[in-house]
C-alpha cells in the first residue's frame, strides 16, 4: 500500500497492463518486474486506467481523495534513469476530487477526456478534463469543480461503470447493497 502504479508489459505486442498498490502485483516468468514505477500518490492507489481514447494518458484515483493523470509523452517520463529504483512522479494533472477516500473511476468510452469518479462521500462525480481550470496550491493542481455531481447511495460508492453501449449512462454500485444507474 505504497501509493504506487506500476506498468508491465503484457503478452500481446503493444499492450500494457497496470497494478495499483491496493491489489498484489501479478508478475509473470517472462517480466518479473514493472516496467515503470509511478510514484501517484501519498495514500493507497485504489484504480488505475488507461484512457480509450488517448493510449499513452493514465487517471489513478486514491485514499489521498485526488485524481491525477499522468501523460507517459510528458518529459519528466523519458528513460534517461533506472525508473526500478528511481521512480516517477510527475503527474499531469492533480484533481482534488473529494475531502476522503476517492475508490472508483472509469474513462466514458464516447466522450473523450470525460471519467466518472466516486468515493467515500458517497457523491458519483463527472469530469471533464477540458473544462477543469488550474488554480490552486501547486503549479498542476486544479479547482474541485466537476460537471456533474449525483447523490443517492447511503454508504461508499466502491465502483462506477460507463455504459459500454451509451455515452450517458453511468451505473454505481454502494457498500449499502445497491446498483444505481
Amino acid at each position: 500500500m505504497d501509493g504506487s502504479v506500476k506498468l508491465v508489459r503484457s503478452r500481446l505486442p503493444s499492450s500494457f497492463h497496470l497494478s495499483c498498490s491496493s491489489a498484489r502485483p501479478k508478475w509473470t516468468p517472462e517480466h518479473p518486474r514493472s516496467l515503470t514505477t509511478l510514484q501517484a500518490h501519498h495514500a493507497c492507489v485504489y484504480q488505475a486506467l488507461f484512457s480509450p481514447h488517448q493510449p499513452d494518458l493514465i487517471a489513478t484515483c486514491s485514499g489521498d481523495g485526488t485524481i491525477r493523470f499522468f501523460d507517459l509523452r510528458a518529459p519528466a517520463f523519458a528513460r534517461t534513469s533506472n525508473t526500478f529504483t528511481s521512480p516517477l512522479s510527475a503527474a499531469v494533472l492533480t484533481v482534488p476530487a473529494a475531502p476522503s477516500e476517492e475508490l472508483a473511476l472509469d474513462w466514458n468510452k464516447y466522450r473523450p477526456l470525460v471519467l466518472a469518479s466516486a468515493g467515500l462521500d458517497k457523491t458519483v462525480k463527472i469530469w471533464d478534463c477540458r473544462m477543469l481550470q488550474l488554480g490552486g496550491s501547486s503549479a498542476n493542481a486544479v479547482g474541485g469543480q466537476c460537471e456533474n455531481r449525483i447523490v443517492g447511495h447511503e454508504y461508499a460508492i466502491r465502483k462506477v461503470q460507463w455504459s459500454p453501449h451509451r455515452p450517458d449512462l453511468l451505473a454505481s454500485g454502494s457498500y449499502d447493497m445497491t446498483c444505481r444507474m
